[in-house]
């Protein structure tokens, strides 16, 4: 194995011919087990350009059985596909059973750019960590600062991070998912936006959702997209199956925003597809635009949810398939501390009801 620490990596560029893959212009992990530590990785491009040419991590790509990224700054990538995928604009991470670690890492200020040339073919995933369609990857992402990433595509997904159709990961546990924008610039039916913060697109996904302050994320539509298919300002959540379900577990969700500009937001914390289970959360100040979206919940169709602080959503709190508190929901006042750093702000006291 490779271990590259202590390094600065910047202002490379990988724009290969037309039609031609593009990936990790600051670090291409092409198999194997390595370590990236201590080390920035900013200011790099991709462009994938023409039909079928996709873009994989402008900062780092990784490929292989599962290498770790620590304690290293990922921020201010590029990436672009002009007519297919562009997927993870600060780190992608690819492969059935790719066991790679994040952790401990500042994702941040990376830009994913997906706005095809016919306008309806480009998808992009991830505006900070990408994980693109069919990767059952076994990914740990956790302890990391996700912030101020934007992913501005015709069909965006996920700002902070995004798992494609049929994509799998382990876990994302114990991370500050912040201030991310997922946007599509609208136009008709063949665009939508989906996950502020967190995406996991619809198939085959699964993953476990634990302990994450999910924080100020926006998910936004310009002009008209597709029906209720600007979703989840917090997370939009799928499954694959009631055996095999996305678990959301134990995640302060405060401040985010399903907006669609044209017709409407649903779900400014989550939007619930399919097959996801739901406890121990606290959905604080979340909302939305449309008439009876959802401020906390936009439940399309989902397992189960319950044992939640639910407090100052707007205009309401559970829509969809689900329009009342479940018996073991508490709509209180979750008593954040309101003081010191911006985590400490939402650490809660021994008097609040979570």
């Amino acid at each position: 194995s490779i271990t590259i620490s202590n390094s600065t990596i910047r202002y490379n560029r990988h724009a290969p011919t037309s039609g031609v893959d593009a990936f990790g212009a600051g670090v291409a992990i092409m198999s194997g087990a390595h370590w990236v530590t201590n080390t920035q990785v900013y200011g790099n491009i991709i462009v994938g350009n023409g039909a079928g040419a996709n873009a994989f991590g402008g900062g780092i790509d990784i490929q292989g059985v599962g290498s770790q990224v620590i304690n290293s700054f990922i921020y201010s990538n590029v990436i672009t596909s002009t007519n297919a995928f562009a997927i993870g604009g600060g780190i992608a991470i690819r492969g059935n059973g790719n066991a790679s670690l994040i952790e401990g890492c500042q994702v941040m200020s990376n830009t994913v750019y997906a706005r095809g040339l016919d306008n309806n073919t480009t998808y992009g995933e991830g505006g900070g960590i990408g994980i693109p369609p069919g990767s059952a990857t076994r990914a740990v992402i956790r302890r990391n600062w996700i912030a101020g990433n934007v992913n501005r595509s015709v069909m965006a997904n996920g700002g902070g991070i995004g798992l494609s159709l049929d994509a799998t990961a382990d876990s994302i546990d114990n991370n500050v998912i912040y201030n991310n924008l997922c946007e599509s610039p609208g136009g008709d039916d063949n665009y939508w936006g989906e996950g502020g913060g967190i995406d996991t697109w619809g198939g085959a996904n699964e993953v476990t959702v634990t302990n994450n302050l999910i924080l100020s994320n926006t998910v936004r539509c310009i002009g008209r997209c597709y029906g209720m298919a600007v979703v989840g300002g917090g997370m939009m959540v799928n499954g694959t199956s009631a055996a095999h379900p996305t678990r959301v577990i134990n995640n302060t969700v405060v401040g985010n925003r399903a907006e669609g500009l044209t017709n409407g937001g649903y779900g400014g914390a989550f939007g619930l597809q399919t097959n996801g289970v739901f406890a121990n959360n606290i959905m604080a100040n979340n909302s939305c635009t449309a008439s009876g979206c959802g401020g906390a919940f936009y439940w399309i169709a989902s397992i189960s949810a319950g044992y939640s602080v639910l407090w100052n959503n707007s205009p309401d709190d559970y829509r969809g398939g689900v329009t009342n508190l479940y018996p073991t929901d508490v709509f209180r006042d979750p008593q954040f501390l309101g003081a010191g750093d911006l985590v400490q702000q939402y650490h809660i006291g021994p008097s609040s009801p979570a």
